[in-house]
């Protein structure tokens, strides 16, 4: 479980065009109803949402991977 997890978290980090591609292989060695189950909520709320893109999500080769402004920064 805790492998398959890693694996959907993970996919942020591979170019847009392949996240779908991805997941679609993840759900097939899904083997537990919880594994299936997870792979459903990442398909229907991360792929198939109507406010965010895969685009907008995927982190491939940006260099700022947060929304945080003060993440990373020194504060004096």
């Amino acid at each position: 479980m805790h492998d398959f997890i890693r694996k959907l978290v993970s996919l942020r980090f591979l170019p847009a065009a392949h996240i779908e591609r991805a997941l679609d292989y993840l759900s097939d060695k899904a083997t537990t109803e919880a594994t299936r189950g997870l792979s459903q909520y990442v398909r229907k709320q991360w792929l198939r949402n109507a406010t965010f893109r895969v685009e907008d999500w995927s982190v491939y080769k940006q260099t700022i991977r947060t929304n945080n402004d003060v993440e990373g920064k020194e504060i004096c």
